[in-house]
């Protein structure tokens, strides 16, 4: 990446606090794992992720705090409707 270690600590501690101006975060898959950022609600994905726990994952990335909600959202390509879950097995 072009941004300097000192840009990416601002921008994310100034998402991970309440008064921080920074509301909005996008990020690559990197930050699906093992990052806590508390204020989070809504978590988007683009694409459907490769597997269920990618998925959990991802969304679990919201509502980190004790009695939190938060909401999931993915957007998918068109040709995800032609999936047939027949074609997998069950958890």
């Amino acid at each position: 990446s072009d941004m300097s270690e000192l840009y990416l600590d601002d921008k994310h501690t100034s998402f991970n606090v309440a008064t921080g101006k920074c509301r909005v975060l996008c990020a690559t898959s990197g930050l699906s794992l093992g990052v806590d950022f508390a204020p989070v609600n809504i978590v988007c994905t683009v694409g459907l992720p490769s597997s269920v726990v990618e998925a959990l994952q991802r969304g679990g990335r919201g509502a980190r705090q004790p009695g939190d909600l938060s909401l999931f959202v993915i957007f998918y390509e068109k040709w995800a409707l032609s999936i047939s879950l027949d074609d997998y097995g069950t958890y």
